[in-house]
C-alpha cells in the first residue's frame, strides 16, 4: 500500500490532515491571487499559466521519496 511504501502508520490522522489542509489553504490563497490576475490579464492567460505550473505535479507525486514530498507537491 501507499502507506506502507512511505512508512506512514495505519490510521495516522496527522498525515491525512496535512495533505488535506495543505491543499485547501494553498488552493484558497491561489484562487484569490488568480482572481486578481484574471481581472488584470484575462481568464485565458491565467488558466494557461496555471496549467503549465501544474504539469509536473503528478510526476513529483509519483517519484516522491517520502510522504512530505507528496504533501508539498499537493500544495
Amino acid at each position: 500500500t501507499v502507506a506502507h511504501d512511505f512508512g506512514v502508520a495505519r490510521g495516522a490522522f496527522l498525515f491525512l490532515a496535512s495533505f488535506v489542509l495543505s491543499f485547501g489553504l494553498v488552493k484558497g490563497a491561489l484562487n484569490l491571487v488568480a482572481g486578481g490576475l484574471a481581472d488584470r490579464f484575462g481568464r485565458k492567460p491565467v488558466l494557461l499559466a496555471g496549467w503549465l505550473v501544474a504539469i509536473p505535479i503528478p510526476l513529483l507525486i509519483y517519484f516522491a521519496p517520502n510522504w512530505w514530498w507528496i504533501v508539498a507537491a499537493n500544495a
